[in-house]
């Protein structure tokens, strides 16, 4: 059985070189399971590599973990690039109202909910409490 060496470069989104993280190369059905470190300049190695499908894992913290098919085929030397995403960020917001059902003549009832907006106190102007009142 044919064995041969692999190599590959790691970088992140910017195109440097990213150095001390673990690389792991793994064909589940057979068992093999290699492991490598990255070196000052993002390089990674394996050696003895049987021919077979294998999945690439880089999972360090701060980027989006890299799960990836790699075919070794055949002898030739081939330098992998991996390139490190960063991660998604996803965010949700829930936003809850409240409505309140006031009579039309209850005006304290209105400047008590316009008097507390989001804990602060807001005071409305005298004119505007009259010209409510003069309103309804």
């Amino acid at each position: 059985m044919a064995r041969t060496p692999r190599r590959g470069t790691l970088v992140v989104p910017d195109d440097k070189p990213l150095a001390a993280v673990l690389v792991i190369l793994r064909h589940r059905i057979s068992g093999f399971n290699a492991e490598t470190t990255t070196g000052r300049d993002g390089s990674f190695r394996f050696f003895h590599v049987p021919f077979n499908p294998y999945e690439l894992h880089i999972d360090t913290q701060g980027f989006a973990a890299v799960h990836k098919s790699v075919n070794v085929r055949n002898t030739i030397p081939a330098n992998l690039e991996v390139k490190l995403d960063l991660p998604a960020v996803s965010e949700s917001v829930s936003v809850q109202l409240q409505f309140m059902v006031l009579n039309a003549f209850d005006v304290q009832g209105l400047y008590d909910i316009l008097s507390t907006v989001g804990g602060t106190h807001v005071i409305p102007p005298r004119r505007f409490v009259d010209q409510v009142q003069l309103a309804f």
